[in-house]
């Protein structure tokens, strides 16, 4: 927008703005997050990796994995390069569905993959039964200074579990302790 922009076409602008981030905040439908960025990008006003990590993560609760997986792909269109959050909720929203295979594309897309990466890459294994790649997950995580924690430990037991590989959730187990995290309900469960 130029500066010679009118007050009030400035305020619908930011009022646009808003309206992406509180669609996902006030839990309203995944559309109206996905309309409110495209009427932003429509009027040719920026839209931010914010905005678009926003609508994404209102389609990832109403468990669109397809659209978030858009929304993440148009990001470089406009601009908007993914950080690890965007990234996060896309591998959240591939696992969910039961995707593993294009959760750990994208987890292993990413330049710098945080605590929350690894535990929902290997949760997205743990959905799918895909224990062999759960559990080499966690291991290659130990690796790379990114500490999975009890989440990560007890995705890869559950992957285990699903997998009919009760002696490797056995052994996830028992090196819990070794690794300075405590069991809950979930861990044996």
């Amino acid at each position: 927008l130029d500066p010679c922009t009118p007050v009030p076409v400035l305020g619908a602008c930011k009022a646009m703005a808003a309206l992406v981030s509180t669609a996902t905040l006030a839990a309203g439908p995944w559309q109206h997050s996905v309309q409110a960025l495209g009427l932003m990008r429509q009027n040719l006003l920026e839209a931010n990796v914010f905005h678009f990590t926003a609508t994404m993560t209102a389609c990832q609760k109403a468990q669109h994995w397809q659209q978030t997986l858009l929304l993440l792909s148009r990001m470089h269109a406009a601009q908007a390069a993914p950080n690890a959050v965007s990234c996060n909720v896309a591998i959240n929203a591939c696992g969910r569905a039961a995707q593993w295979q294009l959760a750990l594309l994208l987890f292993e897309g990413m330049a710098a993959p945080d605590e929350v990466s690894c535990n929902s890459a290997i949760s997205a294994c743990a959905t799918g039964a895909a224990w062999q790649q759960a559990v080499e997950l966690l291991k290659r995580s130990e690796g790379v200074e990114v500490a999975v924690g009890q989440v990560g430990y007890n995705a890869a037991i559950s992957a285990c579990h699903r997998g009919g590989k009760w002696q490797v959730a056995q052994s996830l187990l028992d090196a819990m302790p070794e690794a300075s995290l405590l069991m809950d309900v979930i861990s044996y469960s």
